[in-house]
């Protein structure tokens, strides 16, 4: 009997651990209980509990080249049980009953992993297609941070912030490009993506200030995190997905978009083709495959690796080394402009101010990214003639411009056809870390051992490591030492008024070699604050150029889409910190407008999080 018993028993743990068919949100008393127990340090880290507006239910950057870090975890064709994590962290949420409505998503990233859980939890059955052969996305590769105000971690750090200056932030960073309805969506509803992700116990409790931004408010992992932002939020985001039952939920991937299918006017499903394997799994090629469903959510990416899209748009940037990987080739806006989507703000590219140039491989066409944050936490850009020469903290695009103004390009003697050679390389800068600033950026731990940091003891020993006049950097490290002494009181030359750290001439330095770089492309599909992909209405206006100027703009019935696939939000610069984000708000976003849609209603507005309780003027 006992043995009986003791089988019921094992059996039915197994079954609730890996048949998960339901989640519950817990109470407020839970929430308080189980972020008390986590340590946090003053400065840095706080509790992950939702804020105070969003007790409610509501969730580019290539850091390193796939393979090179952590990689989220990968799904056969369909979740199975056996991808079940051993422990779901997420706050759990009651799935409703099925709706009997299905939604495909094309895109493993961020955005499409927002919105599958988004849709699922409307009650939609969700497939979920990626082309790569894990998920994650290009979001994997974020090291900066996700920006958002008012926020439970900024009220602990007693950080002031507000929706409406981190609204005039980014308008202002998008130089009047930017679509200011989806700009307002996004800002409002910051502090319930924060919310979202912490209700994964994704700890985002660090909140530094990135260029372009008037407060503290990018948030990313403290230091007990080993893994980039990015990483953390896709990994754990893929964990809980593949804990969904699969009548609910089915991931693919090696699935390749090729086209939309229209019926009616009505985008009804997709077409891809995947990976055919014999009876051993091994690849044996691939075959064209169709899906249906009630609606199609685009979240592909961008277009940074797409040759053929930044010839078309923006020739000249095209030979520059990029940070993307084969993620952003523009499948979503190539399918999608077949059935006449509209198209917005496609020669809008970003340069990232800061990639690593190799010492190993420097005209490399792929760089990893120096983080943003880096500069955050007090780098400091030198040239060749040892001086500084812009506002670390200044926009991307200004930060850009001013390294192709300032700067020279690295020359470099390479063989070629068994000669050496002289190479013009890329144009470099130094970026300079003191040993405190790199201390509270463990991530760069994978950097140095990529041999991207040099370190020197001294000024001098850094002025002779790196070839620059020793007397200039020296008076350019004294006058922003004074300027660190002075904090507020300094007419610092390029107008910076943040100094982390100071640069006294006997300190520990860490030099590393950056370059501009393709990073992230602010124009794709044109979309409303639903979500919905629009396009030109028709006319009887013959003159085609005419028509696109002043066209008015439906929805493509049946087709959403979120994340760097979509243009507007960025405009002409996207602040950095924003990527994240914009792929959180408006993946929820299409997700629950997509499990919802009908060719005669829309789902209903998504909570923005704009409390009374939290006065705009404290946090």
């Amino acid at each position: 009997m006992n043995t009986v018993v003791l089988a019921l028993l094992v059996a039915v743990v197994a079954a609730l651990f890996y048949y998960p068919t339901f989640v519950r949100i817990p109470s407020a008393e839970e929430v308080s209980g189980n972020t008390a127990q986590r340590a946090a340090t003053p400065t840095q880290a706080m509790s992950s509990a939702p804020s105070a507006q969003a007790q409610q239910t509501n969730a580019g950057s290539a850091a390193a080249p796939a393979g090179q870090v952590p990689s989220a975890p990968t799904a056969s064709a369909v979740a199975s049980p056996s991808q079940t994590p051993q422990a779901s962290t997420a706050q759990v949420v009651e799935l409703p009953p099925a709706t009997g409505k299905k939604v495909i998503i094309v895109g493993g990233g961020l955005a499409g992993m927002s919105a599958a859980i988004e849709a699922v939890r409307a009650g939609a059955h969700v497939d979920m297609l990626e082309k790569t052969i894990r998920w994650g996305g290009n979001s994997e590769k974020a090291s900066s941070g996700m920006n958002a105000a008012r926020t439970a971690a900024q009220i602990k750090l007693n950080l002031k912030d507000s929706v409406e200056e981190f609204y005039k932030d980014t308008i202002a960073s998008g130089h009047g490009l930017s679509n200011e309805e989806l700009v307002d969506v996004m800002t409002k509803e910051s502090a319930s993506a924060y919310d979202f992700l912490s209700s994964f116990d994704i700890d985002l409790n660090t909140v530094t200030k990135l260029g372009g931004h008037s407060r503290a408010r990018t948030h990313r992992p403290s230091e007990r995190v080993t893994g980039n932002v990015g990483w953390e939020i896709t990994s754990t985001l893929s964990k809980y997905l593949a804990t969904l039952p699969r009548d609910r939920l089915t991931m693919k991937l090696g699935a390749r978009l090729t086209s939309l299918v229209v019926e009616d006017g009505r985008v009804v499903g997709v077409k891809y083709t995947k990976i055919v394997r014999d009876e051993k799994g091994h690849e044996t090629g691939e075959e064209l495959a169709e899906l249906r469903g009630d609606s199609v959510i685009l979240a592909t990416g961008g277009y940074s690796r797409a040759d053929d899209l930044l010839r078309k748009y923006i020739p000249k940037i095209v030979d520059l080394p990029t940070t993307n990987g084969p993620f952003a080739e523009g499948d979503g806006i190539k399918v999608a402009e077949q059935i006449n989507a509209s198209l917005i703000h496609m020669d809008q590219v970003q340069l990232h101010p800061t990639s690593f140039v190799s010492p190993k491989d420097p005209l490399a066409k792929t760089k990893f990214l120096a983080p943003e944050a880096l500069r955050g936490l007090g780098g400091i850009l030198i040239n060749q003639d040892g001086k500084r020469f812009v506002n670390e903290l200044d926009t991307r695009d200004k930060v850009t411009q001013a390294i192709f103004k300032n700067c020279k390009p690295l020359i470099v003697e390479q063989e070629v056809n068994g000669q050496m050679k002289t190479v013009v390389g890329p144009v470099v800068a130094h970026l300079i870390m003191t040993d405190e600033a790199v201390k509270l950026f463990p991530n760069l731990q994978f950097y140095q051992a990529k041999g991207f940091l040099h370190g020197y003891l001294g000024v001098e020993e850094m002025a002779e490591g790196l070839e620059l006049p020793g007397n200039t950097l020296k008076q350019t490290f004294a006058e922003y030492h004074e300027c660190f002494v002075r904090q507020g009181n300094c007419a610092d030359p390029f107008g910076k008024k943040d100094f982390p750290f100071g640069t006294r001439s006997n300190d520990v330095f860490h030099a590393m070699m950056i370059t501009p770089a393709i990073h992230y492309t602010m124009g794709g599909l044109e979309i409303d604050k639903e979500a919905h992909v629009l396009r030109a209405a028709a006319t009887e206006n013959k003159d085609e150029a005419a028509e696109a100027a002043t066209a008015t703009k439906e929805i493509i019935p049946g087709l959403f889409a979120a994340g760097e696939v979509t243009g507007g939000v960025h405009g002409a610069n996207r602040l950095g910190g924003n990527s994240l984000l914009e792929c959180v708000v408006f993946g929820r976003r299409a997700g629950r407008f997509a499990a919802a849609f009908t060719e005669t209603a829309t789902a209903p507005e998504v909570t923005s999080s704009s409390p009374s309780s939290t006065p705009a003027s404290v946090v």
